[in-house]
């Protein structure tokens, strides 16, 4: 099955399960090439997985996401990119990039070199989490790529929290010096109730 249309099936389903908040969606990225994962009948194709996890939320099956990186997770590695990387990376004709001769963004620092379409550029990864009549048609192609990326290098992106967090990393890297990262970090850490411990050892 095409990435492309496990992550139509996976839309679908979180639609299907919205005001429902005992169901937690797993997906378990276990193949370079999609999404799937053995149960007692063998190997699941993502289709299968899919369907089985839209059984059980419709069940009202409480589901325990393992596979998803925590805020902890994604807060501590985007602070280790952003004080090894050291400064911001742009685009030609300015801007934040998520992929640039020096590095990128710390969201373009989770997307794998062969996720990564020119596309993306541009667009704040909070558009992610809006609805298809939200967002113009021409940012259609690059929100649907990150989304891809994003959920394929293990990233939550149908949590408004956690896309909330990636925005603001997002914003410490694009709109902020170099010299006021260390504080933004921090102001985030409390935010979102986090350690900031990496925020002092880092470099």
């Amino acid at each position: 099955m095409p990435d492309g249309a496990v992550i139509r099936a996976i839309d679908g389903i979180v639609g299907a399960m919205q005001g429902s908040a005992s169901c937690e969606l797993s997906v378990n990225p276990r193949s370079s090439r999609g999404f799937g994962e053995w149960c007692g009948t063998g190997y699941c194709s993502p289709l299968h997985q899919i369907q089985m996890t839209a059984a059980q939320c419709a069940g009202k099956t409480n589901m325990k996401n393992l596979n998803f990186l925590t805020h902890q997770e994604i807060f501590d590695r985007a602070v280790e990119h952003l004080f090894g990387q050291g400064r911001t990376a742009l685009l030609p004709r300015g801007g934040g990039a998520y992929r640039g001769y020096c590095g990128g963004c710390p969201v373009g620092s989770f997307i794998h070199p062969r996720d990564y379409m020119t596309a993306m550029e541009g667009i704040p990864v909070r558009y992610i989490g809006k609805a298809p009549s939200e967002v113009p048609m021409y940012m259609d192609v690059g929100v649907a790529a990150l989304k891809k990326a994003l959920l394929r290098s293990r990233l939550n992106i149908y949590d408004p929290a956690t896309i909330e967090l990636l925005s603001c990393l997002q914003n410490v890297h694009d709109v902020f010096g170099a010299w006021e990262w260390r504080d933004r970090l921090r102001s985030i850490a409390r935010q979102f109730k986090l350690s900031d411990e990496r925020t002092r050892t880092a470099a």
